[in-house]
């Protein structure tokens, strides 16, 4: 067997089908002589170098606190019954509880960012909150997903294949002076957190942590605000993003605030009484009241009016219409 009914369930949540161990890939974590057992195909490529990167990068894993696979879970859709999540080092990040990373959430904030929105954080979440956490984001077949498997198998990161590794630590893309994305930290973070729950507290992503590190969920919350803006939404807080944070009052450095209130559209306004009776009164009985001649009769001639219904009817008649 390989794909099954799991729990009452034949998916798991992330859109997934259900397995049993026949369905699993055993080598090991690249790097390292620890075998793990992880869905074949993409979910193994993806997941493994996620490992190996966070065992590099970050924090050194215990392998006695590295699960992927259940036969059953107390969540019985749960993504580890179809062998796509990964729980790292449990007991230094136990379940329901916040800031277990510290000074690294950075680091894995980075890490998460790397894989393209396909490997979703636990930590990120609010409920529950599981920073030992991490699984595909996507259903099964989903094109990014194969193609980032792709890229590592081709050596994306050196950790499947040669390629260049990450620097430890570092962004992949260097952050500007006075910019704020994935990787920074610090005061200004903190307010813009802060100024963002305040202002925009219906936004998907709210509430956000106030904790001064710029992660996913804050991304999140920048690429949304810019998408209700009307600029360009790539989740970066750069010179135009701050200038239209600091119109709702958040002003973070290098913005300033807006010396007077937003041009107001004027408002439709309504013509007095007075206006309204004389306009009335000129459709009923024509311009100064004095009457439609040209329109609802005939001529001194005998003559219809040039733009009259009874003028169209006549040349109807005529033509046999």
């Amino acid at each position: 067997m390989s794909f099954i009914n799991k729990q009452g369930y034949w998916i798991s949540e992330n859109g997934w089908r259900m397995c049993d161990t026949a369905e699993l890939d055993y080598t090991a974590v690249p790097g390292t002589s620890f075998n793990l057992g992880v869905r074949k195909g993409a979910p193994n490529i993806i997941l493994k170098a996620a490992i190996a990167r966070l065992h590099r990068e970050v924090e050194p894993m215990i392998t006695s606190q590295i699960g992927c696979y259940t036969g059953t879970n107390s969540m019985p859709n749960s993504n580890h019954n179809s062998a796509t999540a990964f729980d790292y080092n449990w007991n230094k990040h136990p379940y329901q509880e916040w800031g277990t990373w510290g000074a690294n959430r950075a680091k894995v904030d980075r890490i998460v960012a790397d894989f393209r929105g396909i490997l979703e954080f636990g930590g990120n979440w609010t409920s529950p909150r599981d920073e030992m956490h991490f699984e595909l984001h996507f259903a099964e077949g989903h094109a990014g997903t194969e193609q980032l498997a792709t890229d590592l198998r081709n050596g994306l990161w050196g950790i499947w294949a040669p390629g260049q590794a990450p620097e430890p630590g570092a962004p992949s893309t260097p952050i500007p002076d006075g910019y704020l994305q994935i990787g920074s930290e610090g005061d200004q973070v903190r307010k813009l957190q802060v100024g963002m729950n305040k202002v925009f507290p219906n936004y998907r992503a709210m509430p956000l942590d106030e904790d001064g590190i710029f992660g996913p969920m804050t991304e999140a919350a920048v690429t949304e605000f810019q998408q209700r803006s009307l600029i360009g939404a790539d989740g970066i807080v750069g010179p135009e993003t701050k200038a239209r944070l600091a119109t709702y009052g958040i002003v973070l450095d290098g913005a300033s605030a807006p010396t007077s209130p937003p041009a107001v559209p004027p408002a439709f306004v309504y013509p007095s009484t007075d206006e309204m009776t004389k306009q009335l009164w000129e459709q009923a009985f024509g311009p100064q009241a004095k009457g439609w001649p040209d329109l609802f009769g005939k001529l001194a001639d005998g003559s219809r009016g040039k733009y009259t219904v009874e003028a169209i009817a006549d040349l109807h008649a005529d033509a046999g219409l």
